[in-house]
């Protein structure tokens, strides 16, 4: 039986034989789609940011926000809580709270107007999600800072 050698001129030296097999091109696929998954992972945790940002004073739904990316509600709390490890819900009473005591060192303004600002039309529930958030009242919290 004759085997068959390529010409010396065609053959690859041993050197690049072996970098070559060092990297299989199974690993840079999985690479690439990695990134594009994070690339995508980060726009979408950057809409979402920025959509709570601009809307957090008004009556958020969840419905809402995952129209606007054109999700179902059941899809878009399966990825919010992945990539922000909370609920929506949570987060977004967390950002009010956190906008709120922003407002409430300026002494110019009210609870119930740093409340009504934030969101909350109810300054007794304002009070009562302010409390079990940040452990004082708006009141004594404003007295401490």
């Amino acid at each position: 039986m004759l085997s068959w050698k390529r010409p010396c001129a065609l053959r690859r030296p041993e050197a690049e034989r072996e970098k070559t097999a060092e990297i299989p091109k199974e690993t840079n696929v999985k690479e690439r789609a990695g990134e594009g998954e994070n690339s995508q992972e980060n726009r979408r945790q950057a809409f979402i940011r920025n959509y709570i940002e601009k809307n957090y004073m008004k009556d958020l739904s969840i419905q809402e926000i995952a129209d606007q990316m054109g999700y179902s509600e059941v899809y878009f709390c399966k990825i919010f809580k992945q990539s922000f490890g909370q609920s929506f819900v949570s987060y977004l009473t967390e950002y009010r709270i956190g906008e709120a005591c922003r407002l409430l060192r300026d002494e110019k303004v009210s609870v119930r107007e740093a409340g009504i600002a934030v969101g909350y039309m109810d300054s007794n529930y304002f009070t009562k999600v302010f409390r079990r958030i940040r452990g004082v009242t708006p009141s004594e919290y404003r007295a401490n800072q």
